[in-house]
């Protein structure tokens, strides 16, 4: 009698150990699900960096081909200043939903060893951290050689000069005047 009791207790006990191991793979199981959507998202969150960093570019390019070459350095740097405050909102936004997704994740694995919850925690902020930093030295980098790039080089900064202070007195020439100067421009236009 005693041992079928004993028998008894094994099967319970071992019973008890399959449902909690069971309820421990349905929380695993949330978790890989969770991960896989936040993956998502930042995936996402990258392509919809990329779209709008090239839809910057495309529109910084056409507005200097139609003759704001003149001010393309102050341009440049306003473009790099949106540019850089845009993608550093979107990384802090995305940082912001990263860090409380992972204390989710953290406190619903409160049940795992104390190494592994330490481990997950400093994955996920590394991973966060390199994002952004990456994010951060490629935006620096266009705005560098976006700079360099479109410059206007002294030279014409004079000649447009000129061309501004002849247009300004333009109107009061003669009609004498003018026509000698458009006479001068046509001759030696190259």
């Amino acid at each position: 009698m005693m041992e079928n009791t004993e028998a008894q207790n094994d099967d319970f006990l071992l019973n008890g150990l399959i449902a909690d191991l069971a309820t421990e793979r349905a929380k695993l199981a949330q978790m890989t699900g969770q991960l896989s959507l936040l993956n998502d998202r930042i995936i996402k969150d990258i392509g919809a960096l990329q779209k709008e960093f090239k839809e910057t570019q495309i529109s910084l390019e056409q507005q200097l081909s139609e003759g704001l070459r003149a001010a393309s350095k102050d341009l440049s740097s306003q473009a790099f200043n949106m540019f850089k405050d845009k993608a550093l909102s979107k990384a802090e936004e995305a940082m912001s939903k990263l860090e409380k997704v992972a204390d989710r994740t953290y406190s619903k694995m409160s049940d795992l060893t104390a190494a592994s919850k330490m481990s997950f925690k400093k994955l996920v902020i590394l991973m966060s951290i390199g994002g952004v930093l990456s994010g951060t030295i490629g935006a620096i980098g266009y705005g560098f050689f976006f700079n360099k790039f479109y410059q206007v080089n002294p030279g014409t900064k004079q000649h447009l000069a000129w061309g501004s202070a002849l247009e300004k007195s333009w109107i009061d020439l003669t009609d004498r005047e003018q026509n000698k100067l458009n006479k001068l421009l046509k001759k030696n236009a190259p």
